[in-house]
């Protein structure tokens, strides 16, 4: 599978805010993984994901283990000991394989749609097309990848995208109830995410 320049650095970003142990300079992925098991684990009844591995949530684990992998329906404990060559397959093809965010034309907006379709879902995807002028259907497909490609023609676009999407992304988040609890967190991630657009400003072949 083609991992364009984006992706690793969005693992080590999901280590850190998923996670809760940031990688360590010259530290490998796996080994950051495997070090930020016992803060990656999380099973918050407050939390609508319900029991999560790295911020892989029972029914997504169920989803891959039974009609990717074709094994029986995993529990809880199946998921809490997910190995990282697992994790990695999971958050590839089910989210930047099957979401195209290897077709994004700059590292920097791969980033921050991965982080809103992780994130959010459908309403992710839906703020991303706002954004781009599209039709905001939920679906990441012809006409998403085309309004991206026609409407960000530059690093500097592709950043001041970035901004405005993470500008709307906090503004929605805001909103929720679960805001007073979780919100702190979400504003250092964005934070984090913004500190980040200056490292990420390669143009990606994509397919």
């Amino acid at each position: 599978m083609l991992k364009n320049n984006a992706f690793e650095p969005w693992l080590a970003h999901l280590i850190t805010f998923e996670g809760g142990r940031q990688p360590q300079p010259g530290e490998s992925i796996d080994r950051a993984y495997e070090l930020a098991r016992p803060t990656a684990w999380s099973c918050d009844e407050a939390d609508p994901g319900g029991a999560t591995m790295c911020g892989i949530t029972l029914r997504v684990f169920r989803i891959w283990r039974q009609a990717f992998m074709h094994m029986p329906a995993p529990t809880a404990a199946d998921l809490r000991a997910m190995d990282y060559g697992e994790w990695e397959q999971i958050v590839e093809t089910l989210y930047w394989r099957f979401y195209k965010l290897h077709t994004v034309p700059y590292d920097c907006l791969a980033l921050c749609f991965a982080e809103n379709i992780f994130m959010s879902g459908r309403a992710g995807i839906r703020e991303i097309q706002a954004v781009l002028g599209c039709t905001p259907d939920g679906v990441i497909g012809p006409s998403t990848i085309g309004a991206m490609r026609h409407r960000i023609r530059t690093r500097e676009e592709a950043r001041a995208t970035c901004h405005l999407l993470l500008a709307r992304r906090m503004e929605r988040l805001r909103q929720l109830p679960r805001f007073a609890r979780y919100g702190r967190g979400w504003e250092r991630r964005a934070a984090a995410t913004l500190a980040k657009l200056g490292e990420m400003d390669l143009t990606i072949g994509g397919e």
